[in-house]
């Protein structure tokens, strides 16, 4: 077992994770990456800083990035972001979302055992005890990382 930093979206390290050393390492002679991170992108105001949090997580764990979007809002904000994920090198694929964000999230990380862990943007003042979230901690396969972006007084 390996511990991995978890780091907030200034580059802080807020914990550690503890990470099988296997689901670290990529296979760099293929070019892609054997493990992702999972991003979802709804449209809402956090997207941002879920998209800067995972790239810097992919970045630091040598991983992919498999980013799970809503058509439209999600879509457009999405396609201005991609530029930077090329300039960084992060190996990434998109899917398209038809159904329920959470849903989606729970089959994705039930079929595919290469996903490390979830990234969702989450409102602020949201929390554990959102029945929504409660119940997608409670059934991913992996762990899930909330980002909120938090207002400033």
């Amino acid at each position: 077992m390996k511990t991995a930093a978890v780091i907030d979206k200034n580059d802080k390290a807020v914990g550690r994770m503890v990470v099988p050393a296997e689901k670290i390492t990529a296979d760099k002679n293929s070019g892609a990456a054997r493990h992702k991170i999972l991003l979802a992108i709804s449209g809402m105001d956090s997207d941002l800083s879920s998209l800067k949090y995972a790239i810097n997580v992919c970045e630091r764990l040598d991983t992919g990035l498999e980013i799970l979007y809503k058509p439209g809002k999600a879509a457009a904000a999405l396609s201005r972001c991609l530029p930077e994920l090329k300039k960084r090198g992060v190996i990434y694929s998109m899917i398209e979302s038809g159904g329920r964000l959470t849903d989606e999230i729970q089959t994705l990380t039930g079929t595919k055992g290469n996903v490390l862990f979830a990234v969702i943007g989450v409102p602020p003042g949201m929390n554990k005890s959102n029945p929504e979230i409660a119940d997608l901690i409670n059934n991913l396969k992996c762990p899930l990382v909330t980002v909120s972006d938090h207002k400033r007084s």
